[in-house]
């Protein structure tokens, strides 16, 4: 009986060593894809123009050329040389005043009576981005610089803990975020 005991016992402690042995691979498989690099980086990414150029990464790259909002046509009106040189802008003039005054051919206009004439810049508004840099700051409105711009990538899709850090907004879920007051 005493060998009969000794077998039993040997069993049930080759079954507890087995099901430790798998315990304990499972919960190595488990750290071991918690260090791996695999991270969860939360947070809501700052858009790529509102970041400096130091954190210009992440969907986000620096732009280099002639920056600055639109150039109107009609804004180059008393300027007809470069009314003339910007885009599809025309230098055109027309006759206006009293009734009649439309129809009048501009050389004539002049001399009608009550007509006055009228010289404008018309045509599609241009951006300062598609202007050529050597023209860019000829006008008011432009300016030769650098500038963050793109579609930053989503805190969610950053793959390391160095790549959530340096995104502006973004944070690893094991991180108490900073608040600034």
């Amino acid at each position: 009986m005493d060998s009969a005991l000794r077998s039993r016992r040997a069993f049930i402690m080759t079954k507890t060593c087995l099901r430790l042995l798998l315990l304990a691979a499972g919960a190595t498989s488990i750290t071991h894809g918690c260090g791996d690099g695999s991270i969860e980086c939360l947070g809501t990414p700052v858009a790529c123009e509102n970041r400096n150029l130091a954190e210009c990464s992440g969907g986000c790259g620096v732009y280099e050329g002639c920056l600055g909002g639109v150039v109107s046509c009609e804004s180059l009106t008393d300027n007809r040389e470069l009314c003339i040189q910007t885009g599809d802008c025309r230098y055109v003039g027309s006759c206006e005043g009293v009734e009649g005054c439309d129809s009048t051919p501009f050389e004539a206009c002049a001399t009608a009576p009550g007509c006055v004439q009228v010289r404008r810049c018309y045509g599609t508004d241009v951006t300062c981005a598609n202007l050529d840099t050597d023209q860019c700051e000829l006008y008011a409105q432009c300016e030769l610089g650098e500038e963050c711009r793109g579609s930053a990538a989503a805190c969610g899709d950053l793959e390391s803990n160095a790549a959530c850090l340096d995104a502006p907004g973004c944070f690893p879920a094991n991180v108490t975020p900073s608040v600034a007051y």
